[in-house]
């Protein structure tokens, strides 16, 4: 049953139709067999587009997870957003808090000894204010995200690589100077590890391929 829901998610997620493109880091590629409730450090630059020009954000969101069996769901606090490369000067630029939602399933679909193959899904809204010359914008993205890990394990610690695509994403902006912005990352490849501490789980990964970031979370198993 959980492979065929995780399979089932990764490919409507593989072939739902795009309208531009980015990556989130929030998904970790390790499924609790039972229940799990983890936290998570996030910190990301993505990589968008606005008609000729090119702008990149970077965000720090720091989010609880609650998983359990295949699916999974994450409430994040959007604690940074900076904005670089932009024509309206990003030193006037603000941010105010902001927050993620979202729901998604992950499991494994083949293990062979110490080696499995891992998918997830996820769909996201991620919701924030930008402060410029003391007035409120906001912005908000709709992001279906699938991928895929292959994970080696052994005697309480593994490590991970594996990919991110988002075939989805929606963006909202009310700066009309933002208008039009879309994402231009539309593939991650990552790699990571995890060790276990006693009943707590470490694990962080860092992105080698496309859009820019890094995550560290604990976890607990029930």
């Amino acid at each position: 049953m959980r492979k065929s829901v995780v399979a089932l998610c990764f490919a409507v997620g593989a072939f739902f139709p795009s309208s531009g493109f980015g990556a989130t880091f929030l998904v970790s590629p390790y499924a609790s067999p039972s229940a799990e409730a983890r936290f998570d450090f996030t910190e990301t630059e993505i990589h968008y587009r606005i008609h000729e020009d090119t702008i990149h954000i970077l965000r720090d969101i720091e989010s609880l997870s609650w998983g359990y069996e295949t699916f999974f769901a994450t409430v994040g606090y959007v604690s940074k957003t900076d904005l670089h490369e932009f024509e309206l000067a990003p030193e006037q630029f603000g941010d105010e808090p902001g927050y993620v939602i979202a729901v998604g399933a992950r499991g494994p679909i083949w293990c062979a000894g110490e080696f499995s193959v891992e998918l997830h899904a996820q769909f996201h809204t991620l919701n924030e204010k930008l402060v410029h010359n003391d007035i409120s914008y906001s912005l908000q993205s709709l992001e279906l995200l699938t991928g895929a890990d292959l994970i080696w394990s052994s005697a309480g610690w593994s490590l991970h690589a594996g990919f991110d695509a988002v075939p989805y994403s929606s963006i909202d902006v009310s700066l009309e100077a933002l208008d039009g912005m879309e994402r231009t990352d539309f593939l991650v490849g990552r790699i990571g590890g995890r060790v276990a501490l006693g009943p707590v789980f470490l694990d962080a990964e860092v992105s080698v391929l496309g859009a820019e970031g890094a995550r560290i979370g604990l976890s607990y198993d029930f």
